[in-house]
């Protein structure tokens, strides 16, 4: 992760290119090694970080997502992004608890289908 950090690149998609690879990275450390208490490993606190990393709500998305040949193509990154800072969440909702966060990630790996 500290390597994924020290990637040069200052625009939105190197920084999302971050955040996608570091939700990626720990939920696969999670997948084989099973989950842990340390923040870093721990599913909840990587389902936190991941709705953090989502400025956008589901319904947002799935509005923008509708037409979405029709967009700028900014817009239409800022939906790939989405789908990038989103690819983990099969992976990661089988370690959740019940919950909201479940929920919640639940509900954008349906929206996840419909991105661009």
């Amino acid at each position: 992760m500290n390597a994924n950090a020290r990637l040069p690149g200052d625009t939105p998609w190197s920084h999302d290119r971050k955040v996608r690879q570091n939700l990626a990275l720990r939920t696969c450390v999670i997948d084989l090694l099973g989950p842990d208490t340390d923040s870093g490993w721990d599913p909840e606190a990587l389902a936190a970080d991941t709705l953090a990393a989502l400025a956008l709500d589901p319904g947002q998305v799935t509005a923008l997502s509708t037409n979405w040949r029709e967009l700028r193509i900014e817009q239409i990154g800022e939906l790939r992004r989405y789908k990038g800072k989103t690819a983990h969440l099969e992976r990661l909702v089988d370690f959740l608890p019940p919950g909201p966060a479940k929920d919640q990630l639940i509900t954008w790996t349906g929206v996840r289908r419909h991105l661009p």
